[in-house]
């Protein structure tokens, strides 16, 4: 009996220790390249493309389990690939250095250049299949920005206002929109644009070389990179209008950000991804990997999940701005699918489940779906499995749902585990 006992508090500390902390797991996907990758752009948390160097493009439509390598097919010769911008699983476009953008409208299958030029584009971003723009380098101090816009999904480009460079040129990735709105960094400087890049406003972020930028919504904003007295993290809660610093982590400079909630992710170019809960004033060691170099990182534009691209063709993937949290390790007698909370809700929602022991091995295999009036998927809040483990332990979970970029209506959401499946139904209104 003593032995049994011992063998269940064992077994029970186990599975606490292995859920412990969800909130910071990320998962090396194998790519099936070992070119450098330079630019990650998620769809959301199941369409995902990265490319990189020796004209390598990899796309996965499956949250990243297996990716498939769509390089060359069109894109000529052993040629970097800078930036990437993906509209949907077919669509993409893709900056071959100094010589053009290529679009594919079968995913990836071809590719086409459909924009030629010599010049170092620095961004791609679009509104939607159809509205979107390309920013390069000036060729000088007081040049003006390459700017050129497409309203025919890359078919045709043209000229827009001119903007002139005060001082230097932009940085790889180093743009980001929100719906018609745009900033991009350069050196001491981001411009930013409420109509699409039509005209453009400076806001000084006090000499620092902005290397990447990232908005949680339309006012609160983080941009780093280095300024002479190193490297450096700037915050503005003020639409960009203000910016003032904050504690950087790490060293180097800054590829690539990413908030929620009260999360900030800063990836380094480096072997090191930090977190902070509390806007920068103390920062935690999210992932290192010293087999690679990162390059960039991105947040699924329409969903939860944060991709992180370096050298040697890595991929990882976090599950981070999901945060399904452990809040009971006492083992529940049956499965239960929560109420959400609050309902209606505007614009975030709580969903809380309980898992019972399903077996000796007490790991299930969970899936947390979220579809829309017409059964289409809206969101994944699944936590990914890594290698060794098998799923989520006895207890009582909860995750919480930004609806933010979704429509009001009706949704549902599904808890799929061994042994159970139900479905509920939530109200979401703004």
């Amino acid at each position: 009996m003593k032995y049994s006992i011992i063998k269940i508090y064992l077994f029970l500390l186990f599975i606490n220790i292995f859920t412990l902390n969800l909130y910071s797991q990320w998962i090396n996907q194998p790519s099936g390249i070992t070119a450098k990758l330079n630019s990650v752009s998620a769809v959301d948390n199941q369409i995902v493309w990265a490319c990189g160097d020796s004209s390598k493009v990899v796309k996965s439509t499956n949250g990243g389990t297996s990716w498939i390598n769509v390089s060359n097919n069109g894109i000529n010769g052993n040629k970097p690939l800078i930036t990437i911008f993906a509209v949907n699983q077919n669509l993409a476009f893709v900056e071959a250095l100094y010589t053009g953008i290529f679009r594919t409208i079968n995913g990836g299958n071809n590719w086409t250049l459909v924009h030629a030029t010599s010049k170092f584009i620095d961004g791609i971003s679009f509104n939607n299949e159809n509205e979107g723009i390309i920013i390069g380098d000036p060729d000088g101090i007081q040049e003006p920005f390459y700017i050129r816009f497409t309203s025919n999904g890359g078919s045709n480009w043209y000229q827009g206002n001119w903007l002139y460079s005060l001082w230097g040129g932009s940085y790889i990735n180093a743009i980001y929109r929100i719906n018609n709105r745009l900033w991009f960094g350069f050196d001491g400087y981001i411009y930013f644009s409420n109509n699409q890049g039509w005209s453009w406003n400076t806001q000084q972020t006090t000499s620092l070389e902005v290397y990447s930028i990232y908005f949680k919504d339309s006012v609160n904003g983080v941009a780093g990179g280095l300024s002479g007295s190193g490297q450096q993290l700037k915050m503005t809660t003020t639409g960009g209008t203000s910016w003032f610093q904050i504690p950087a982590p790490g060293t180097s400079y800054t590829i690539g950000l990413a908030w929620k909630n009260n999360a900030i992710w800063c990836a380094k170019h480096t072997s090191y991804i930090y977190r902070t809960i509390n806007n920068g004033n103390n920062w935690t060691e999210d992932l290192y990997y010293s087999a690679t170099t990162f390059n960039h990182l991105s947040k699924a534009r329409n969903g939860t999940r944060l991709w992180a691209v370096g050298t040697n063709g890595k991929i990882f993937l976090s599950e981070a701005l999901i945060g399904i949290n452990k809040i009971s390790s006492t083992i529940p007698e049956k499965y239960i699918l929560f109420q959400n909370y609050p309902n209606p809700f505007n614009p975030t929602t709580k969903i809380r489940f309980s898992l019972p022991l399903h077996s000796d091995k007490g790991m299930m295999d969970t899936k947390l779906i979220i579809y829309d009036v017409m059964g289409r998927v809206v969101a994944d809040l699944t936590p990914a499995l890594g290698i060794g483990k098998e799923g989520l332990a006895p207890g009582t979970y909860e995750v919480e749902w930004d609806a933010s970029d979704n429509p009001s209506g009706i949704y549902f959401y599904r808890l799929i585990t061994d042994g159970f499946e139900f479905t509920k139904k939530m109200l979401f209104l703004k």
